[in-house]
């Protein structure tokens, strides 16, 4: 006989990173999940493993290991929609009865683009031909959304990198600013 005191090793992943790093976060992409509970005493009970999604009102529970891997949407049953909260949770026991901490995600999707604007805040005067101005112009572009990523946003003047400025606008929603004259 075994004495198995120690609960399964677990692991979530959505879309690709594990589940703590997607926490409290926004994803922009249908995201894939995978999920499994492995262990080498007793055994992972397959009853008792569960991932189970919560959103809107509906909560779906999937006891099928074989779905991981599978899309949100796949596992749901319905195209995601944008400005929707999702809340993922892995739970495992082992044969012996020794119940896993839960690995829990709570993620927005938003496939929304962000919305960018441009700003002349220089009193230049335009003339009467495209693009030319009496004097050096300011330009203020802003980029808004829920879904940016400071790492992916990249503002050059003349091939210069500028600096760009994040501004939480809202809970969820960022601005960017970056400012140049030419």
């Amino acid at each position: 006989y075994y004495v198995d005191k120690t609960a399964p090793a677990t692991e979530m992943k959505i879309g690709g990173d594990d589940f703590s790093k997607v926490d409290n976060g926004v994803v922009s992409e249908d995201p894939e999940i995978s999920f499994s509970a492995t262990d080498a005493v007793s055994g992972a009970d397959d009853a008792e493993t569960k991932l189970t999604i919560e959103y809107d009102s509906t909560t779906i529970s999937v006891t099928d290991i074989s779905k991981s891997g599978s899309k949100l949407s796949e596992l749901i049953g319905t195209d995601l929609v944008d400005g929707t909260k999702y809340k993922v949770t892995f739970d495992s026991k082992d044969k012996a009865g020794n119940q896993t901490d839960s690995k829990t995600a709570t993620f927005t999707y938003d496939s929304s683009k962000p919305e960018v604007t441009i700003d002349i805040i220089t009193a230049a005067t335009r003339s009467e031909y495209p693009g030319i101005f009496n004097k050096d112009v300011t330009y203020k572009l802003t980029a808004k959304g829920t879904n940016l990523k400071e790492e992916g946003l990249e503002v050059t003047e003349n091939g210069t990198a500028k600096t760009v400025t994040w501004t939480v606008t809202n809970e969820g929603d960022y601005e960017a600013t970056a400012q140049a004259t030419v």
